[in-house]
């Protein structure tokens, strides 16, 4: 709260109320109250690790809670200043076909960064300079590129703050891209005696769900044949087990080896 108090009348005059109805909190001790320039307020709640920003108008505009859960924790005075920080941890940066992702978390002063990049590690050449665009940037890089790393841009993108670790660029085969690889176990039907569990590896294009009916499809297909070839019966499957097939007198299927 914020009053005017008049020493000549003895009177005091209630000027400003400030409180976050969504997050109440009560502090025991300490505490401040300090008025921005710009009209807002940050209050410090002292004993609880919490301080907050108010609007002019009493909207809360930076709720904040710095302890670690569970640990006692106090300040006896916030303050609002600017801030300035260069990590010791260096940048990072993420790089797969067509685009490279980086940020440097903590750091305040990124104006740009410059994008290297080359075929092997040893060999990486500066090619662009683009703009920080806030908590992460991107950057395209050109199809072939092998490795790639950055270096952030301090104060007019004249000095070199901070550069990352080499990374490899990750390429996704285009079968993962484009296609579903779908492998569909078979249970052969054939005698007890003999175990053969192939898998067929089925690909097809797009969509996936027509993908997906069509591999399941060809699975039951696959199976009906069988058994009809070989007039077996399948039985119920063991728990844990493949399905077992039932004793029959038929001779079992002789294959001619070419």
């Amino acid at each position: 709260m914020e009053f005017h108090i008049d020493l000549t009348t003895k009177n005091v005059t209630l000027l400003k109320n400030v409180s976050d109805p969504h997050d109440p909190q009560y502090a025991g001790s300490q505490g401040d109250y300090e008025a921005l320039p710009n009209g807002n307020v940050l209050l410090g709640y002292g004993q609880l690790p919490v301080f907050k920003e108010f609007g002019p108008r009493g909207d809360v505009r930076l709720p904040t809670h710095w302890s670690v859960p569970n640990v006692s924790s106090s300040s006896y005075r916030s303050f609002r200043l600017d801030w300035q920080a260069l990590p010791a941890a260096a940048p990072i940066v993420v790089a797969e076909a067509g685009s490279a992702f980086f940020s440097w978390n903590g750091a305040t002063d990124i104006t740009a960064w410059q994008v290297y990049k080359g075929l092997t590690a040893s060999t990486l050449k500066l090619t662009k300079t683009v703009a920080n665009a806030g908590f992460e940037t991107e950057a395209s890089i050109s199809t072939g590129t092998k490795f790639v790393k950055v270096g952030a841009l301090g104060c007019f993108g004249l000095d070199v703050l901070r550069k990352s670790s080499v990374v490899p660029v990750t390429y996704i085969e285009n079968i993962c891209k484009n296609k579903l690889v779908l492998n569909v176990g078979i249970y052969n039907v054939i005698p007890p005696e003999i175990l053969l569990f192939p898998i067929i590896r089925l690909t097809w294009p797009t969509p996936p769900l027509l993908r997906l009916g069509l591999g399941l499809l060809k699975s039951v297909q696959v199976l009906l044949r069988n058994a009809t070839r070989n007039r077996q019966p399948l039985t119920r499957a063991p728990r844990g087990g493949f399905p077992l097939l039932s004793q029959s007198s038929a001779p079992p299927p002789t294959f001619d080896a070419k």
